[in-house]
């Protein structure tokens, strides 16, 4: 803003034929200190180049319309640019977000820089010499005085800016927060319904100078009006009056009255002679931006004081007015300028997410939604204990984030009580082990190399050093569950836990049937749905609440939430137990950023566009099994109820290890994993394990499924050629790029 006297002073002495250009060649310039330093210095430099250059936009706008066209005309056809140029302003984020995912920001900035440079010389080639036009008088405080001290020009541009300032504080800072919380609609509808207001400025700022040109004594009329106008639409839009309805059009009002800056610009330089027309036009423009600024924070004020200050996610507005100043010269807030080791690494990791088809049955694309709420402030705030009885002050909003978990899963999967604290799956099970268990005591559980969890009883795991467990396996044929067999072993060593669920079994699993055995042995059911749970509380998989004594889960797999346990059951005494299990016992002060975003995960499973996701998961899943069986795999079972495909290796006399470290040059990540009563080593493995959670969220329909079986296949088949291995990945980064994660 500072930069608007000289700059339109300098387009008053020398005329835009090269002050334009200079300028657009700087707006681009200050990008490149922004992209090759990481010091704040650096970026508070480049900031104030771009802000001079920039500055001419509008100045030189209405200094070459006064040089081609009439007075009467100028208005109008200044307007038009503006209206082109708001046009630019909302759609052209569009297609440089599509350059700035396709080929960087790098690229993208240093070809836009080139192209400003080629626009500025073909400026220098179209803008005609200012030799016609009067010259500028020599002394610059003569000429500062005849425009400061004009009072038409300072009263007429007060006036623009109670008009345009309104729209630039709430269309730029807080429209999409106010229409997401009073009118309860969506972000990205709240955001394109805010580009209403830039739509109605385009049109009042082409109509309004037509009018003016029409009638032009009449510009204070035209300010009562769109002044009576702008108001009754802020009050009807703050009021609510008629709902969505009548916001629409009232957005379209606001917008269209702040179209008056033109007018205002084009009256201001009425005023003075043509050679102080740039000069009057940054006057001008100043006093408009100036109230731009004061009502960015009166407007948050208004919205405060209305709203309880309760807009942006229960924050009050004023709270998040942090000036970018201020995030600039704070070096630690940027992970990129503190720690660029750290940074480094996420951003390729993030980059090998999109480019690599992610086919790990435990992994999952968790919303950015999801992803804000773990990310959060919460992460500050120790709160052991539960809600209401903490063992630390301050904890009344953390306790309505974990009431807001829990009541929402239980009422997604149907139970009374649930315990969402447990940091991940394995201490939700060592929870019910130590409420319902002690040392000594008999489990029965799936064995590892059938399917089961580590945590069901294997011997590396505590579960298998603590207690006498006793695994069952499937059946040798048909590779299925043998629910004669489990209770065969039930009633043979009366376990007091039975543990229904696994890591790697792809089939329904009859939940109750395995109650009925454990009612036969006085046992305690454990229904361990880590795998299952997003399908389970979408209805594509039977749900064990009404026979199990306790479920638990993670909330990451096809949950898609964050990494995290959850416990869950009917009975209340057990819930009591469960909760001294956890805290005490286990656990100390719970991580309630990750409780945040288990809500937030929890919420959006509970929206029927969840139902739709997990059948197209299992249907996914159904394909990739019947493609890869028709490409001559063994497929375990000989197919899937779940997300879980389960491939044997051993009849193509290769190790899961080799195929999987192929399929990971090749772009497709997958795990190797043991196959029923396989004697390779768990760390070589004869199978391997696919899942099509991850996948399915990214967007892949049945038919890309049947190309990547195809690939899949390509790759097994080759040996790990690397030819082979080359050619799949490019087909891979081209299925990637078409669905993309974020």
């Amino acid at each position: 803003m500072l930069a608007h006297i000289p700059v339109g002073l300098a387009l008053d002495r020398f005329g835009p034929k090269f002050v334009l250009p200079a300028c657009i060649v700087l707006t681009f310039a200050g990008t490149l200190p922004l992209i090759c330093f990481d010091e704040w210095y650096y970026s508070i430099l480049g900031r104030i180049i771009v802000g001079i250059g920039s500055s001419a936009s509008a100045i030189g706008l209405f200094k070459v319309a006064s040089m081609y066209f009439s007075q009467e005309k100028s208005a109008r056809m200044a307007s038009l640019s503006i209206v082109i140029g708001l046009l630019g302003a909302i759609y052209g984020g569009l297609p440089l977000d599509f350059l700035l995912n396709k080929f960087g920001w790098n690229y993208v900035i240093y070809t836009f820089s080139a192209f400003g440079c080629l626009l500025a010389l073909l400026l220098v080639l179209i803008t005609p010499s200012s030799s016609s036009e009067e010259s500028a008088s020599d002394n610059i405080f003569q000429d500062l005085k005849t425009v400061l001290f004009n009072k038409h020009i300072i009263l007429i541009s007060f006036f623009g800016g109670l008009m345009v300032g309104p729209l630039e504080g709430f269309a730029d800072g807080w429209a999409k927060a106010f229409l997401c919380e009073a009118y309860q609609m969506t972000g990205d509808l709240a955001s394109s319904l805010s580009s209403l207001m830039f739509i109605g400025m385009g049109t009042g700022s082409f109509f309004l100078a037509y009018l003016l040109e029409k009638y032009p004594d009449k510009h204070y009329e035209v300010i009562i009006a769109c002044s009576f106008a702008m108001i009754a639409s802020f009050l009807l839009l703050f009021t609510q009056a008629g709902g969505l309805y009548i916001a629409l059009p009232a957005l379209l009002v606001i917008g269209f009255a702040s179209g008056y800056q033109v007018i205002t610009i084009y009256k201001a330089i009425s005023y003075v002679n043509s050679n102080l027309v740039g000069l009057a036009t940054a006057i001008s423009n100043m006093i408009v931006m100036v109230f731009g600024y004061f009502f960015h924070t009166g407007i948050a004020k208004i919205i405060d004081l209305c709203w309880n200050g309760m807009v942006v996610q229960g924050n009050p507005v004023k709270v998040l007015m942090t000036s970018v100043s201020e995030r600039i010269c704070d070096s630690k807030s940027s992970l990129k300028s503190f720690d660029n080791e750290v940074y480094q690494s996420i951003e390729k990791e993030l980059q090998r997410q999109k480019l690599q088809l992610q086919l790990i049955a435990s992994e999952n694309f968790a919303s950015k939604a999801v992803m804000e709420a773990q990310g959060s402030f919460l992460t500050n705030k120790y709160a052991e204990g539960y809600p209401g009885k903490r063992y630390y002050c301050g904890c009344e909003h953390v306790d309505k984030v974990e009431s807001l978990a829990i009541e929402r899963l239980c009422k997604l999967f149907g139970v009374k009580f649930a315990n969402v604290q447990p940091h991940s799956g394995s201490q939700a099970n060592q929870a019910v082990f130590a409420s319902l268990l002690t040392p000594g005591d008999t489990i029965l559980g799936l064995s590892l190399s059938c399917g089961g969890h580590l945590t069901h009883g294997a011997a590396p795991s505590l579960s298998g050093k603590w207690f006498k467990s006793i695994q069952y396996t499937v059946n040798k044929d048909t590779y299925l569950l043998n629910m004669d067999e489990i209770e065969k072993l039930a009633l043979e060593h009366k376990p007091k836990l039975i543990i229904a669920g696994a890591s790697a079994y792809p089939r329904k699993m009859d939940f109750k049937r395995f109650r009925e055995i454990a009612d036969k042995v006085g046992a305690y059911l454990l229904a361990d749905i880590a795998h299952y749970a997003g399908l389970i509380a979408a209805g594509e998989y039977p749900s064990p609440a009404e026979y199990a004594h306790v479920m638990t889960s993670t909330t990451h797999k096809t949950l898609r939430g964050p990494r995290g346990g959850i416990v869950m059951t009917n009975d209340e005494a057990l819930h009591k137990k469960i909760q001294s299990a956890v805290f005490p016992g286990l656990q100390g002060g719970p991580l309630m950023h990750v409780i945040a975003a288990k809500a937030v995960a929890f919420k959006e499973a509970l929206a029927p566009e969840f139902k739709t996701y997990s059948k197209k998961v299992v249907e996914n899943a159904k394909v990739l099994a019947q493609e890869l069986q028709k490409h001559g795999l063994d497929i375990i079972t000989g197919g899937t109820d779940s997300h879980i495909v389960l491939v044997d290796l051993r009849s193509q006399k290769l190790t899961g290890k080799d195929v999987v470290d192929s399929l990971e040059r090749a772009g497709i990540t997958c795990n190797k994993n043991s196959v029923p009563f396989d004697t390779a080593k768990p760390t070589i493995t004869s199978g391997l394990r696919f899942g099509t959670a991850a996948e399915t969220t990214r967007g892949l329909e049945a038919e890309n499924f049947k190309e990547v079986a195809s690939l899949i296949n390509e790759v097994v088949q080759s040996g790990s050629s690397s030819s082979v291995e080359k050619a799949v990945k490019t087909k891979v980064e081209r299925i990637c790029s078409n669905f993309p994660i974020y």
